[in-house]
């Protein structure tokens, strides 16, 4: 089984993804609030399973978690508030 290195994150990668600061993707780490595993020390993302993250919170209409992840930032959804 070949494993796709451009399917996962690192917290610089994913910061640039989702358009939000590294500190709160450290926070939500630290607080279990976005899927992510360890290898070693170093903290990973798959880029599935986020994907799936950020679709299971528009679908449930909690977006305000997901703009309060990186509040001093930009909208996910698209909107412009």
């Amino acid at each position: 089984m070949e494993i796709n290195l451009d399917e996962y994150f690192d917290y610089y990668g994913l910061s640039e993804f989702l358009k939000i600061p590294i500190g709160s993707l450290r926070h939500r780490v630290k607080k279990e609030k976005i899927p992510h595993f360890k290898i070693g020390r170093s903290i990973r993302f798959s880029k599935q399973q986020i994907l799936l993250w950020v679709n299971e919170y528009k679908q449930e209409g909690n977006q305000t978690e997901i703009k309060e992840i990186g509040s001093e930032l930009y909208p996910v959804s698209g909107d412009s508030e």
